[in-house]
This record gives C-alpha cells, sequence and structure tokens, in this order.
C-alpha cells in the first residue's frame, strides 16, 4: 500500500502523559497488487518533557487488501423465436475483469415450456482476465411463450458467495 495523499509523517506536538491521540493516513493498494496483506512499518519519535532525551518506537501494521469482485455476464444470446420439438441454443458469454480468479462458478436454468425444465453447468475456477461462455439446449414442448432464469454462483476473493440472476425470454 501506499500513501494516497500528503505526507508520511505527522507532527503531533505535546502529549501530557497517560494522553492518546489518534493519527491517520488515508493509504490505497499499488495497482499491481491483487489480495493479501500488507505490512505497514509505524514509527514514533519524540524528546522527553525537558527537551532531552530522544524517544523512539516502531511496529509493524498488517493491513488486509481486498480487490473488488469484477464478474459480469457480458452477454446473452436467446434466439428471439424457437420451433416446438426444435433445439434452440441460450448463450451466456461471461468475463471476471478483477485482478483475483472467481472459485466454484456454477450456471443453473430453470426455464418452463422446454424439455429439459432445469440444467446445471459447472465451470469451475475463472482466472482473472478470463472470458469464457456456457451453453443451455432449449428444445420447446408448446406454442406460446419460454420464460426462465439463470442463476450464476461462485466464490468471490475472500471467500464470499455471490448470486447473479439473468431472466431469458423467446417466443415458441
Amino acid at each position: 500500500v501506499v500513501i494516497a495523499s500528503g505526507s508520511s509523517t505527522q507532527y503531533i506536538g505535546t502529549l501530557k502523559p497517560g494522553a492518546s491521540k489518534t493519527v491517520s493516513f488515508p493509504m490505497r493498494a499499488q495497482a499491481d497488487f491483487t489480495e493479501g496483506v500488507s505490512v505497514v512499518a509505524v514509527s514514533v519519535t519524540g524528546t522527553g518533557a525537558d527537551g532531552t532525551g530522544a524517544l523512539s518506537s516502531s511496529t509493524n501494521v498488517s493491513v488486509p487488501v481486498l480487490q473488488a469482485d469484477r464478474f459480469e455476464i457480458s452477454n446473452v444470446e436467446v434466439p428471439q423465436s424457437l420451433m416446438v420439438g426444435e433445439e434452440g441454443t441460450a448463450t451466456f458469454t461471461f468475463v471476471n475483469k478483477g485482478k483475483n480468479p472467481v472459485g466454484n462458478l456454477t450456471f443453473a436454468l430453470a426455464c418452463d415450456n422446454i424439455q429439459e425444465a432445469s440444467q446445471n453447468q459447472y465451470v469451475g475456477n475463472l482466472a482473472a482476465g478470463t472470458e469464457d461462455s456456457v451453453d443451455f439446449s432449449l428444445i420447446p414442448l408448446a406454442a406460446g411463450q419460454l420464460s426462465g432464469t439463470v442463476t450464476v454462483t461462485y466464490e468471490a476473493p475472500g471467500g464470499k458467495t455471490v448470486t447473479l440472476t439473468q431472466q431469458l425470454n423467446a417466443t415458441v
């Protein structure tokens, strides 16, 4: 991490015995830092009340750094119309724009008016900066509307489970 703005040194002035003072430094992760813990060295220096006797102390502070999750479904292709009994394909293109991989990526289709109303696809882990797609088979059972949802579940950096939902509709 680096200081976001200002100086890495702050003057506190006089501090009476038993008193405390909070000092803050705005920080940000460097652009190439992915995720983890950054160690920041902190030191305090001063002199005694009579102006003599240099005093100093230092310690390390661990700062956890998490990168934003930037997984998204970038494109959905569903035929505008389908014929009864003929196969069509719904394609979902997705991309991990984040700096860390996402894990256990799963797509689940729930759709009415098709032969296989529930379909699941396990993609697994998706590296940072990677794009891919999944296809679902759509074989309509009857004329009318076909509607459903695709639910995407994955583990974001830091272990949090994220769920996204995308609608799909077509005319049969």
